[in-house]
Parts: C-alpha cells; sequence; structure tokens
C-alpha cells in the first residue's frame, strides 16, 4: 500500500520520524463545449497522454483543476486506480454552468467534499462552478494530512484575470477558502491554481501570507520569475490570455505556524510537466496542459513508528 512506501521513506530525526510526500498539482485545461476544445486547444489528445504523464511524476497525491467532464474523471480515475486507487470528485454546479472541475487523485485512504465559491464574475455565475475540494487523507495509522484543492477566477469570457475588479472578485473568494481552511485540523496543505501570484494580482498572493501560509515554492527558491503559465506556450499562443505576461500561479501553501512547530518540512518544489510530449497529427507537439505542473516533497513529522509497522501520534 501507498502508507508502507511512505513509512519506507520515513526518517528519524532526534526523537521525530518524518514520513516524506511527493504532491502535483495542475490544471489540466480539459474543456469542449459543443465538441470544440476552449480555450486550450487538443483536449482529446491530451486527456489521452495524461495519465502517462502523471504516473512519470511519481507523486503519492495528484491535484488537478479543470477536468470538466465527468465521463473524463471517470477514465482518470479508472486509468490510474492502480496508484491511486482514491479519487475524489463531487459533481456539483450552479445554475445552468459547466460541473466543477475539480479532482484528487490519492494513494492513500481518503474522502472529500465540494465547497463552490459565493461570488464570481456574472458569466462564471451562469456557466462556471469554481470552488474548492477538501480532502482527507490517511497517511498513516494515526495521522491524516489535510489538503484544499482550489481554482479562483482567471476573469471570465470578459476582462482580464488582473482586472480590479475581478482582484476583489478572487479577494473574495480566497476569503471563504481560508475560512474553511483555517477550521481544518493540521497537517493542512493549501494547493491549486489561485490565479494570482508574486508578479501577477498579488494582493490576493499576499492574502495567503496575511493568514499565515508560506508559499513553498517561494520559501525553497525565492520569490523566483519562472512561470507556471506563459504566453509563449503554443497553447496560449491563440487564447484569450495570450496578451498576459508569463506568470507563477499556481502554488503549494503550508502554514507557518505548522514549520516552526516541526510538523511539516518543506523539501523541494519543481515546476514539471514542461515537455511537448503530446503528438498532434500534421502538427508539432504540446505539453499536456496550457499550465505547466508544480511539485512539492513535503516532510510530515509522527511521534514514533511501531512495531507493526504502522504510524501514529
Amino acid at each position: 500500500m501507498r502508507v508502507d512506501r511512505a513509512l519506507a521513506r520515513s526518517q528519524t530525526h532526534g526523537q521525530i520520524v518524518w514520513v516524506r510526500l511527493r504532491i502535483l498539482s495542475l490544471n489540466a485545461g480539459l474543456l469542449k463545449l459543443f465538441g470544440r476544445s476552449v480555450p486550450v486547444p487538443f483536449v482529446r489528445e491530451r486527456s489521452a497522454a495524461l495519465p502517462a504523464g502523471l504516473r512519470k511524476t511519481e507523486c503519492d497525491i495528484v491535484l488537478l483543476q479543470e477536468v470538466y467532464a465527468n465521463s473524463t474523471r471517470r477514465w482518470l480515475a479508472e486509468s490510474l486506480k492502480d496508484i491511486y486507487p482514491f479519487a475524489i470528485y463531487p459533481r456539483r454546479k450552479r445554475n445552468l454552468g459547466l460541473e466543477n472541475g475539480l479532482m484528487t487523485l490519492s494513494g492513500y485512504p481518503a474522502s472529500g467534499d465540494l465547497e463552490l465559491f459565493a461570488d464570481a464574475s456574472l458569466d462564471e455565475t451562469l456557466f462556471d462552478s469554481k470552488g474548492f475540494l477538501v480532502s482527507s487523507h490517511r497517511i498513516a495509522k494515526d495521522i491524516t494530512l489535510n489538503i484544499v484543492n482550489l481554482h479562483t477566477t482567471a476573469g471570465g469570457m470578459f476582462r482580464l484575470p488582473e482586472h480590479r475588479a475581478i482582484d476583489q472578485i478572487r479577494a473574495q473568494q480566497i476569503k471563504q477558502l481560508l475560512n474553511r481552511a483555517l477550521s481544518l485540523s493540521s497537517p493542512l496543505v493549501v494547493a491549486g491554481d489561485l490565479n494570482a501570484g508574486p508578479s501577477v494580482s498579488e494582493r490576493n498572493f499576499e492574502q495567503m501570507m496575511a493568514a499565515g501560509f508560506l508559499s513553498i515554492h517561494d520559501l525553497i527558491h525565492g520569490q523566483t520569475s519562472e512561470a507556471t503559465w506563459d504566453p509563449n506556450n503554443p497553447l496560449n499562443s491563440h487564447g484569450p490570455h495570450k496578451i498576459c505576461p508569463p506568470q507563477r500561479i499556481d502554488h503549494f501553501f503550508v502554514k507557518s505556524t505548522e514549520l516552526g512547530e516541526n510538523r511539516i518540512r518543506a523539501v523541494s518544489s519543481t515546476i514539471c510537466l514542461k515537455e511537448p510530449v503530446v503528438r498532434i497529427p500534421g502538427k508539432k507537439a504540446v505539453t499536456v496542459s496550457d499550465h505547466f505542473g508544480i511539485c512539492v516533497e513535503i516532510d510530515v513529522s509522527v511521534d514514533q513508528l511501531p512495531g507493526d509497522g504502522s504510524a501514529r501520534t
């Protein structure tokens, strides 16, 4: 089981036992309307290549955004059930719109629930269902990791992501998810497509810091310019946001108190899935998504490893 794999990678330092976890977040950009791939092309080819791409990351838990079709979610869960036997994708939508596109895959016993954002732009209120997916993963006998998989607004059809009105809507969405996240027990990870970062919609990004969270990527690398979404990616070159700058808008956050109390250790953070591996007949190969993935390694502490191989506090 995945629990055994994590324990095999555990390390003891002093009186603390650390279990290492590898977690991926990826906005998969899988949306088709009336049979057309929008706004990111080649949905059929990219979704077909996605399971192989996810396997190569060798992650224990995968957080996906924008997997809109329930048939695609079911197919992904079935394709990857040998390494991710627990797939969480509650079906909810508002009004006439799309179903929520969040999905979490786990190698650990896991369960979760979905909450839609109360605030959205007018077009997203009618036609989209963004929100956040809260999941609990039993990574050891008495240790449960809580994860919030999020996707905030990118502006809808009529406004750019950095528009002042969109920043205000996103601020309310972040406030809502923080209210939920701060009610969850530790250890806790908040991750996904924030549509804000160190150089774009910075006030939204700073909301996370003000609430006591730290970005793992910034913690390890500083505020680098490496992007998780790039307009120069051929998948974005003709899209509605092609005039936006390169930006790092996909993140992993942990509470600073959990770092200070040796509950979680940040080990690594890597921008991944950047290679053009999806073959398109008559065209150049493309990446699996218009976003790159972000993969982190964290250590979660447990107090001891009993003789039966389980871990408990």
